[in-house]
């Protein structure tokens, strides 16, 4: 060869290359980019046959231990389109460079070749950076493969890094498009919750005030405000009023808790007597204490005073304490008792009644969560006392906690602080 030949061939090889660098990176689609490039590689340096293989993680962002044939030119050849990551397509092309093989010795050949298809001539298979890898085949042998090999090992990088920027242009959409679902369901999950806030509030609203009037009326019948009842008609009334003041009970609760959610529950805080208070929810229980025979005992070595809402801290006290003596045994006992520590007013409910087990503990203070179905049906309620005494210590800036063990009885702890922030 002439040194003006030598010299056509070395400006051809150069612009063939400049050629085939100008149509990388041209795309952020993947296929695309594989396509506008790889066709021109073909045709430029007379390629039988390319295939660009991408792992899953990267290709489709899912965490497998596979790869999928994204491109393959003519698709004739191929009968596989996936792969372990472990096949040796990956396995035995080094991290850099690329590997030179005769085509009947290539990882392509068999099982991911047609019998018979392309067992001759030269096959080059390049790694793409640690996502995939580019094979080419040449039916006819090549008089020097690594010298090609060696020429196109630049441009392979940079249509490997037009790859690698496609890939994370996919995922940076796959991301946006999560966090767009993810922001969808908040959204619609916060509507749906201030709707049925909303429901729950105007219908515990239009159900108490019927109901205070099925009350107030048993009550005045009761008293016999209109005229003098038979036994059997004392115990119906009597009834009507019982459950009307329960259903009322659980409408406040539901009431209650749709506030809280809503995060609309206001606290008008006054100082307050512990002591006035415990004695007061002790009379209130006692028609009920007294039937079971559970003795109920206060204790407090100094009268204790803290700011609080009084509504609020006696629905808690009357929850913590009437769970104790429910839950205790004929002829139990229920000691309360308070002491003030570090700016904090500790009440302590002791019950020795059924206890709780560990992994109950975890589940009482969740709304609508109680021991289990057979405590349902003996105990009743709807599971959202200890939810909201929860929700209304924290409120007030404190805590409540449990100790129990099953069949020695429990300990309640209310923790609240004397002066509020």
């Amino acid at each position: 060869m002439d040194q003006n030949t030598e010299y056509a061939e070395i400006f051809n090889q150069v612009s063939v290359l400049y050629e085939l660098s100008l149509s990388t990176g041209n795309s952020l689609d993947v296929q695309e980019n594989c396509d506008r490039f790889l066709k021109k590689l073909m045709s430029r340096k007379r390629v039988t046959y390319v295939s660009v293989w991408i792992k899953d993680e990267y290709m489709y962002l899912r965490d497998e231990d596979t790869a999928s044939l994204v491109y393959a030119n003519p698709e004739y050849y191929i009968t596989q389109r996936k792969i372990a990551k472990t096949h040796p397509l990956f396995s035995d092309i080094p991290s850099k460079g690329y590997l030179v093989r005769d085509a009947g010795d290539c990882a392509l050949n068999p099982p991911l070749l047609k019998a018979g298809d392309l067992k001759k001539g030269t096959c080059i298979v390049y790694p793409l950076n640690c996502f995939g890898i580019l094979e080419l085949h040449w039916l006819n042998e090549l008089k020097d493969p690594v010298n090609v090999a060696n020429q196109l090992d630049e441009v392979i990088s940079k249509f490997a890094f037009s790859l690698e920027a496609s890939l994370l242009h996919k995922r940076a959409l796959w991301e946006a498009e999560e966090k767009n679902k993810a922001y969808e369901a908040r959204m619609n999950a916060e509507s749906m919750n201030r709707a049925k806030n909303e429901f729950l509030a105007t219908m515990s609203h239009e159900l108490r005030t019927p109901l205070n009037s099925i009350i107030g009326f048993s009550d005045a019948l009761l008293e016999g405000l209109s005229g003098e009842l038979n036994n059997k008609q004392i115990r119906y009334i009597g009834n009507i009023s019982k459950s009307g003041k329960h259903l009322l009970s659980i409408i406040n609760d539901i009431l209650d808790l749709s506030k809280i959610e809503a995060d609309e529950m206001t606290l008008n805080c006054v100082q307050l007597s512990v002591m006035a208070m415990l004695e007061d929810i002790a009379m209130t229980l006692k028609p009920i204490s007294s039937k079971k025979n559970v003795s109920v005992t206060i204790s407090c070595a100094n009268d204790t005073f803290l700011e609080a809402d009084p509504d609020k801290l006696k629905q808690i006290l009357l929850n913590l304490i009437g769970n104790a003596v429910k839950f205790s045994h004929e002829g139990g006992t229920v000691d309360v008792s308070s002491y003030e520590d570090d700016g904090m007013v500790r009440v302590l409910i002791n019950d020795n009644g059924i206890g709780i087990s560990a992994a109950d503990q975890q589940e009482i203070f969740k709304p609508f969560k109680q021991l289990d179905s057979s405590l349902d049906r003996r105990y009743g309620g709807t599971g959202l006392g200890l939810y909201l005494v929860k929700k209304l210590t924290e409120i007030h800036g404190g805590a409540v906690s449990v100790k129990s063990e099953v069949g020695k009885g429990s300990t309640f702890t209310l923790s609240l602080p004397v002066n509020p922030a």
